[in-house]
């Protein structure tokens, strides 16, 4: 069985490696990605860290939460 690998944009792990899209950087780093929405997010500049799905923002709890207005009565 091949090693899992991380998707560099969300974390998650590539269970299926039919699934992985690789990029290689100018520089000789190889990116690994699970689909074709963080691939696309990383190469338009976008930061996982202020993307709300990726699994950084999940684990860190930095979601917005609304609460309620109170209505004045």
């Amino acid at each position: 069985m091949s090693k899992l690998t991380k998707c560099d944009f969300c974390g998650r792990q590539i269970i299926n490696p039919a699934t992985l899209f690789i990029y290689v950087l100018k520089t000789g780093r190889v990116l690994h990605f699970c689909s074709g929405k963080c691939r696309k997010n990383y190469l338009l500049g976008r930061s996982p860290r202020k993307t709300l799905w990726t699994l950084y923002r999940r684990g860190a709890k930095q979601t917005k939460t609304k609460e309620s207005p109170e209505r004045a009565r």
